[in-house]
């Protein structure tokens, strides 16, 4: 009985042998077939997707920040990350302005960088004020020693319950003012119209001397000074001959309050901290080369612009020492009108590297 079972069985796994045979058999072309979508599918999965980052801003083509700074960064970053990452640039608000694309990289319905000068971030916090008060960064070794400071890092911490994350500092050439009249005087600024991008230190001592200050786009500046909706234009000295040609609207020029003016480099910090480790790294590693070379490119090429703007006809004002005196004493006056917005502990910190 035992052995009829055994020869039973026997016969019986000799039967399922043969048919899982035939089976797979016939259906050799679908197992590889299978066998093949599976693979494809495994090895679509373990492609690394491309990262797409878009920069908007309100300068021109030509302008410093596009040619000395998105520029090189889009290059190196395409090249070293190997097309993993690949960077979009909107100049000339051609995406949305700058205001604009700031709030949607708080609000997470963009991802990408923007930079930015400090009265745009006093949106986001209004100790970023310090940077634009009067004579606050008067020189390149006043810039290094502040955007290199603990000052410097707890107001890019102050940007992160906006959900921005601070990257790194820049700035551009020396910081001019164009007008079509001559100022060489205080009172030479009463009932001036100067459009500015939201510096509000600044803004208070020309307020304080007589002036008027409109909040205007940069890409609407020109126009605004063509039509005499102002008589005098804040923004970069490369400006007055290069690229803009404010010369052609605005004859005179000379150094603003803040001789050069910060930039800081933001981005939306969830998109930020969701990318991969090495992409962070290697986007913050090009961050920290162009943003220190568009700064040395600043300061080695102001003297060159003002330069350039005399050759096509503008007037550059350098104010004598008792003049100069005069403007100092004006703007370190402003300084007290802040004290309810910028906090005590930047304003300490402010005031002890000024003196």
């Amino acid at each position: 009985m035992k052995k009829t079972n055994s020869k039973v069985a026997l016969g019986v796994s000799l039967l399922l042998v043969a048919l899982l045979t035939i089976v797979v058999s016939v259906s050799g072309g679908c197992t590889a077939e299978t066998t093949s979508k599976t693979t494809a599918v495994a090895t679509t999965e373990t492609i690394e997707e491309t990262i797409e980052v878009r920069i908007a801003h309100d300068m021109g083509i030509a302008d410093e920040i596009q040619v000395f700074l998105y520029e090189p960064f889009k290059e190196r970053v395409e090249e070293r990350s190997n097309g993993r990452i690949e960077v979009t640039i909107y100049p000339n608000s051609s995406l949305m302005d700058r205001t604009e694309w700031m709030q949607q990289l708080s609000a997470g319905t963009a991802e990408g960088f923007s930079g930015n000068v400090p009265g745009e971030l006093t949106a986001y916090s209004t100790d970023f004020g310090v940077l634009s008060l009067p004579y606050f960064i008067s020189s390149p070794d006043d810039f290094r020693k502040v955007t290199n400071s603990h000052l410097a890092d707890t107001l890019m911490k102050e940007l992160e319950p906006h959900n921005l994350v601070g990257l790194g500092w820049t700035n551009f050439t020396g910081a001019a003012l164009f007008s079509k009249v001559p100022l060489y005087t205080p009172e030479d600024y009463k009932g001036l119209k100067i459009r500015v991008s939201r510096a509000p230190g600044e803004s208070a001592m020309w307020s304080a001397m007589g002036a008027s200050v409109h909040s205007i786009p940069f890409s609407e500046a020109y126009s605004a000074a063509a039509q005499g909706v102002v008589n005098a234009v804040a923004t970069g000295v490369d400006s007055w001959a290069a690229e803009s040609h404010f010369v052609e609207v605005c004859e005179y020029g000379t150094l603003r309050p803040v001789a050069f003016v910060t930039v800081g480099v933001v981005a939306n910090k969830a998109w930020w901290d969701s990318l991969p480790e090495d992409m962070r790294t290697l986007m913050q590693e090009v961050w920290d080369e162009v943003t220190v070379e568009m700064s040395e490119n600043a300061f080695n090429t102001t003297s060159s612009c003002i330069e350039d703007g005399k050759a096509v006809g503008g007037t550059w004002i350098t104010p004598t020492t008792e003049q100069a005196a005069r403007f100092r004493e004006i703007g370190i006056g402003v300084w007290s009108e802040f004290a309810d917005t910028i906090s005590g502990v930047i304003m300490e910190e402010a005031i002890a590297m000024w003196e």
